[in-house]
């Protein structure tokens, strides 16, 4: 038994459970080396292979997955990364220099402090990389560059993946690999990923998930009994303040260290002095290791003012001050690192426990120069700060708040943040009706106080006699999360070592949301008429709303074609001298004998000979229209519109926007084609559009507002 669990050990598997699982484990682990070669290869042949499922690879969880693909390329990162690249994950190694001579000694440096880190603190068994200089050697500075590694799926493939064990973990999974041994271990492991009910409800689709999440559709849509609770999901950002202990502590701040932001720094420091040495606290988002730049004023804003450590209005002043968000955690950083240490850890179980978090601004802005976050479909009113449940990162377990809430109780400790609002439900139709009455409280047919207190939560500490704490209660328009208590029986040891342990149970994680909130996240041509309608009882909410009905309904479109209209003849020109003939001239003449023949040429004939043949300037317009570079005349178009609609990007041309319909070019493209500014009745053309009823105009209208949603 002893040698089956190092073994176990020394390839990054679990080591606990009884002989027969650590011989399956192994067996399954030498199955999964030997299919990985025919895997790759047959994921080479097209969409079907690389997203189908391999019967040896697919129960292995994400630590176990990583350790056979870093054994299958000899611990080579680049073709690491590479593989996880066509299967559409990320693999990112944060420590990695990219091609940079001047950064280079010092990025030595860094890795020398890193080894040194891991080497005083007994996690390396012997001195390695004692020089900075020792790091020119390419193998030694791979090892130490990839030895802490980000895994994330891509947005759009990652859904493909359901049936694979390890791909439904990889949502900003941290692990560690050991310089040393290659051994991988876990630091890092947030919410686990939740398949959404409207994508599992496509018939296409039901064959690519796992049985829980059609077992979860079935009983849902068909009013069946179920277990689970039911959380109210709000709009925001994901954060996850980690708390290391033990090892795990000993091995994140070798790399805080070496490679920390400032802003790292300071909580590291902070939460070192407050727990005595205990623990240390660090903030991350999806996809970091702890929280970068871009991400520091929107999750500082939200940290400090949503916990209640102090006012937006104060903060506001401090920002005016010359204030920061470092200078702001080294002010107050001590107050909520106490927050943050009073929640229940299980050393006994992990030593990283990861709380997740969900970061909301008001307006979706944090201060400290942050940005606007128009990714983000809906606007909330104030700062907040929502506890979603803690992951135990060694067994990959995720505690719901719901869960973690009554578990903390019975040990008499409390969770002393905000939290959503919750249900317990055992009969699928309850679900149904809630959405249905949801659907009514965002068009204004039912008001929050009505549907809590028809739909009674279950959080223990909400009083619904007490209007102040009604009204302030987390009600999202977006949807739930359902946490559904597994139904099925699961192998996964450190799966029944925590329920066993700990008496909680497993639960599915899902999501179910509204179609308002669907319909205000993305723009297409077929749903603006929708969100004109969703403006008028909930604009404030969902800001995509307010802006297509400001947009369409103040005459802003029409007022603004007819001052582009004199600009777009002037930049259309036909004249020999203009930029758009001697485009022609240098552009189609050569591609011509390539091109289609054009309608009344011979064969062989060009571009710019057909261009003369005519007199009709219709059929000039139509010859190059059809013939120049789509970014040629985007260059030409596109500043004039961005004069008129301020909504457009007049400086960077997009290839595509975020609107899943056509480009912004091509809009422009069309638009301009069908309103002809050459020709005489520009004016009158423009003036009788309907354009909500134009189907070019519906595409213009998605490419004005595709930059909100970047």
């Amino acid at each position: 038994m002893k040698a089956l669990r190092q073994r176990c050990r020394e390839l990054g598997l679990s080591a606990s459970g009884r002989k027969q699982e650590l011989i399956g484990r192994l067996s399954e682990y030498e199955r999964a080396r030997k299919s990985q070669s025919a895997s790759v290869d047959k994921s080479r042949k097209g969409k079907a292979g690389v997203f189908g499922i391999d019967p040896h690879l697919q129960n292995l969880n994400v630590v176990e997955h990583y350790a056979t693909i870093l054994s299958q390329y000899k611990n080579d990162p680049a073709k690491v990364a590479e593989h996880f690249d066509k299967i559409s994950f990320r693999v990112i190694y944060p420590f990695r220099l990219e091609d940079n001579k001047q950064a280079e000694k010092k990025h030595w440096g860094n890795l020398r402090m890193l080894a040194t880190g891991l080497n005083q603190r007994g996690i390396l068994k012997k001195p390695i990389g004692l020089k900075d200089s020792d790091f020119a050697d390419k193998q030694l500075r791979d090892r130490f560059e990839s030895c802490f590694v980000v895994l994330r799926y891509k947005e759009r493939h990652g859904a493909r993946f359901w049936q694979n064990k390890w791909a439904k973990e990889m949502r900003g999974t941290v692990v560690f690999v050991h310089p040393e041994t290659s051994k991988v271990s876990i630091l890092g492991f947030k919410l686990p990923r939740g398949a959404e009910m409207s994508d599992i409800r496509k018939a296409k689709k039901r064959d690519i998930y796992d049985q829980e999440q059609v077992d979860t559709l079935d009983r849902v849509t068909k009013g069946k009994p179920i277990k689970l609770h039911l959380s109210s999901k709000a709009d925001g950002c994901l954060l996850v303040i980690s708390a290391y202990e033990g090892k795990a502590k000993d091995i994140m701040l070798s790399a805080v260290e070496a490679f920390g932001t400032e802003y790292a720094r300071v909580w590291a420091s902070e939460s070192l002095a407050i727990t005595n040495s205990r623990k240390l606290i660090l903030p991350a988002t999806q996809g970091t290791m702890w929280c970068q730049p871009e991400k520091q004023g929107y999750m500082t804003t939200s940290i400090l003012v949503g916990s209640g450590v102090i006012s937006r209005q104060e903060l506001l002043q401090f920002e005016a001050k010359g204030g920061t968000a470092v200078t702001a955690c080294k002010k107050w950083g001590g107050e909520i690192i106490r927050k943050f240490d009073k929640l229940r850890t299980f050393p006994s179980l992990s030593d990283t426990s990861c709380f997740s978090f969900e970061a909301i601004c008001t307006n979706r802005q944090g201060l400290f120069g942050d940005r606007v976050h128009n990714e983000l479909a809906c606007a909330h009113n104030r700062d907040r700060l929502i506890f979603l449940g803690a992951s135990l990162a060694e067994r990959r377990f995720f505690l719901p708040h719901s869960v973690y809430g009554e578990k903390c109780m019975s040990s008499g400790t409390s969770v002393s943040f905000e939290e959503p609002l919750w249900w317990g439900v055992d009969d699928a139709s309850q679900v149904k009706s809630m959405m249905k009455d949801m659907g009514a409280v965002v068009l204004q047919k039912m008001d929050k106080s009505s549907f809590l207190h028809k739909w009674r939560p279950s959080n223990s500490t909400l009083n619904l006699s007490d209007r102040a704490q009604v009204e302030n209660a987390m009600l999202s328009y977006e949807g739930w999360v359902i946490m559904k208590y597994s139904a099925f029986e699961h192998k996964d040891a450190d799966y029944h070592f925590v329920t066993e342990k700990l008496g909680t149970p497993l639960t599915i994680y899902s999501k179910i949301k509204l179609d308002a909130y669907y319909k205000a996240h993305k723009i297409h041509p077929r749903n603006i008429q929708s969100l004109i309608e969703l403006s008028k009882v909930a604009g404030r909410v969902f800001p995509l709303a307010q802006d297509v009905a400001l947009l369409t309904s103040s005459g802003d479109i029409v007022n603004g074609l007819m001052k582009a209209g004199p600009e777009l003849r002037d930049v259309l020109t036909l004249s020999p001298d203009s930029i758009l003939m001697k485009h022609v001239e240098e552009t189609l003449f050569e591609k011509s004998q390539n091109r289609k023949m054009i309608k009344g040429a011979k064969k062989g004939a060009n571009v710019a000979k057909c261009l003369q043949m005519h007199s009709n300037i219709e059929i000039k317009y139509k010859i190059i229209f059809e013939h120049a570079e789509e970014k040629f005349l985007g260059s030409l178009l596109l500043p004039v519109y961005a004069k008129h609609f301020n909504d457009l990007d007049g400086e960077i041309i997009p290839k595509s926007n975020s609107t899943g319909s056509v480009s912004v070019l091509s809009a422009i493209k069309t638009m301009t084609q069908n309103l002809r500014p050459w020709a005489e009745g520009y004016s009158t053309r423009v003036k009788s559009l309907n354009v909500l009823e134009t189907d070019f105009m519906l595409e213009f209208i998605c490419a004005c507002l595709a930059k909100s949603l970047d």
